[in-house]
């Protein structure tokens, strides 16, 4: 099937979207992800991943758990696995399926659940810990990094001033490094990025600019997140009194499928969305009965305001369009949406201005997902999930395991690749045979899980 038809568009996608916005999310890990065992017995050999040392630094979420059984199949010694996990989806459950499988708590991150501190730094404090607890190990094996934001180069180079003797160790022993996301992918190929897996000669490949992940996943992540925010905001009692004028930024995958579903509910239209690409996207968003707007809004207010970028899409300059009382929602798959850690500096910068976190204890008291209360002048407004992506919540997980192991494949095979790199630095995408078996195969599972009975 042509790769350019498939899509949101897709009879087959529709399908199964159509089911996975009525069907209930897993409570429990699957046993296993049939299209990552396909795909590992066409083309694994039975001991790729022995005498290895496997990071994770990778979303805690209920098909995590399979694939790591998946790699201990193929080899893997749990206890030389080490974990960071991305804490905003993180579910307490699998860290301890983790703990079941055999990989050692100690070799864990110490979790972190304060939705006030600053996000990334403390982020590259953890995986920090974990790299010194590595470097310190004396029986130390190729160490294979599976990523999730290119945190990994990001803590080596923000390492290097102080501490270049643990970050020359990572030059010094054989490592691979593969990328699951937009955003880390992005950083890999900056000038920094690329400079650094030069000089420690590290190979890495990348899954997020492959045509499965954009064809076949891009539509059920734009799903996930639209059911995420309007969960959250059912639950919160946002959606009982009303959304008020809504903005939408970006219309990507995301902005579109949450705009569509915003479209089902009792909102006052016209609802607005600007994307930087408004030309070419115009008749596109025109077509679904919403207004499509040419520059970023000067004027308001907006009562909610939903960042599907990817970047950061609100600066703290654009407050006066908001309503008092807004909600900002992330609907990105990084923290970066709304720039969440700039606007609570500035809070915190000077003890008496009109810029100040309200009850930010109450918030740090109820965890991660709270939402932070914020006022700037007299106009009082929230981050909804504390600024973080809607569709973690907490949950085992936000897609059901039939799609979702799609992209848990696709970062097998890119580390099966990242392994045949020896000698060979550098970043690149993974190899076109691998992207069209999974965009082959995949669809034939997400067809399957559009014609089951929820």
């Amino acid at each position: 099937m042509n790769d350019q038809a498939k899509g949101q568009d897709h009879p087959i996608i529709q399908k199964a979207l159509k089911r996975f916005y009525s069907d209930k999310l897993p409570e429990m890990p699957p046993e296993s992800l049939p299209l990552v065992e396909e795909f590992c017995k066409k083309y694994f050999t039975p001991w790729l991943f022995a005498d290895m040392d496997v990071l994770s630094i990778q979303h805690h979420l209920g098909p995590f758990i399979p694939r790591i059984r998946t790699m201990v199949k193929y080899g893997l010694d749990p206890s030389r696995c080490w974990f960071v996990d991305i804490p905003y989806s993180t579910n307490s459950l699998v860290r301890e399926e983790i703990k079941k499988v055999g990989c050692p708590e100690s070799q864990m991150a110490e979790p972190f659940n304060d939705p006030i501190a600053p996000f990334s730094h403390r982020q590259l404090e953890r995986v920090e810990f974990i790299l010194r607890l590595y470097a310190n190990q004396t029986n130390k094996k190729r160490l294979l990094v599976i990523d999730d934001g290119a945190y990994f180069i990001r803590t080596l180079n923000w390492l290097w001033s102080r501490d270049k003797e643990l970050v020359m160790s990572f030059k010094e022993h054989p490592t691979y490094v593969v990328e699951q996301t937009t955003r880390g992918h992005r950083y890999l190929k900056t000038k920094e990025g690329r400079n650094l897996l030069k000089f420690l000669h590290l190979p890495a490949v990348s899954i997020a600019r492959t045509q499965t992940k954009y064809s076949l996943e891009s539509p059920f992540i734009g799903a996930a997140v639209s059911r995420g925010v309007i969960q959250s905001l059912r639950e919160t009692g946002r959606l009982a009194k009303g959304l008020g004028r809504i903005l939408v930024i970006g219309f990507g995958a995301v902005g579109q499928a949450t705009t569509c579903e915003l479209l089902k509910l009792q909102t006052e239209k016209p609802i607005h969305v600007y994307d930087k690409n408004w030309k070419k996207l115009k008749p596109k968003i025109e077509e679904i009965g919403v207004h499509a707007l040419e520059t970023f809004p000067e004027a308001g207010p907006y009562d909610t305001v939903f960042g599907c970028t990817g970047y950061a899409s609100f600066p703290v300059n654009k407050v006066p369009i908001l309503s008092n009382h807004a909600t900002l929602i992330s609907g990105s798959s990084a923290a970066v949406e709304f720039n969440r850690e700039k606007f609570i500096d500035l809070a915190y910068k000077y003890d008496h201005d009109d810029f100040f976190l309200i009850e930010p204890e109450k918030s740090r008291k109820l965890g991660i997902h709270a939402s932070i209360g914020i006022q700037k002048g007299n106009i009082r407004f929230s981050f909804l999930n504390a600024g973080f992506p809607a569709n973690f919540d907490g949950r085992l997980e936000c897609l059901p395991s039939s799609v979702i192991q799609i992209t848990h494949g696709l970062l097998l095979a890119a580390a099966k690749e990242s392994l045949t790199l020896s000698g060979e630095p550098g970043f690149r995408r993974l190899n076109a045979r691998d992207d069209r078996w999974f965009s082959k195969n995949g669809l034939y599972w997400i067809e399957r899980y559009g014609e089951e009975k929820g």
